[in-house]
């Protein structure tokens, strides 16, 4: 009877340790596969970062381009007219102002963000617009000087992503 088990547990040993053994291989298994989807759901992160990134430089490059169009003592000068507020450059101004972070040049984001904070104190207060021409002018053409190097930048990138 001692003999029967100790084949029974010999027996039982051999089998729990092949099943750990292709349990081990399983898991290493699995883990491989865990692996490959983390590769691909990283790929797949970098592909949708980088197609929002190039959304974002087009938006950006539009809106600059329409900035550079501008005529700045012009612009003044309707800012107070509601009837010929100049909506789109605003919102040029806006857009340009919240794709702040592909600007390299910091004097044209601060120009950007006293632009904006004027225009967001006129709607706030639901006035006419009371800021200083001059600084207002020189904010604009501050604007078009400084981000001339990040539109060529953005070409160069949105063509070589084609």
């Amino acid at each position: 009877m001692e003999k029967i088990t100790n084949i029974a547990i010999a027996v039982f040993t051999a089998i729990l340790a092949w099943a750990t053994y292709r349990l081990a291989q399983y898991t290493n298994a699995l883990s491989n596969l865990t692996r490959s989807l983390v590769s691909i759901e990283e790929n797949r992160d970098k592909v949708e970062n980088q197609r929002q990134r190039l959304n974002d430089l087009r938006k950006a490059l539009e809106a600059a381009e329409f900035i550079q169009q501008m005529y700045p003592a012009s612009f003044v000068t309707h800012l107070p007219r509601p009837d010929m507020y100049p909506e789109k450059e605003i919102e040029a101004i806006q857009t340009l102002q919240s794709l702040k972070k592909y600007i390299d040049d910091p004097d044209a984001i601060l120009c950007l963000n006293d632009l904006c904070n004027d225009f967001d104190n006129v709607r706030r207060d639901k006035r006419d617009y009371r800021g200083n021409n001059e600084t207002t002018i020189k904010n604009i053409q501050t604007i078009q000087i400084k981000t001339l190097a990040s539109i060529k930048k953005w070409r160069d990138e949105i063509s070589r992503a084609g």
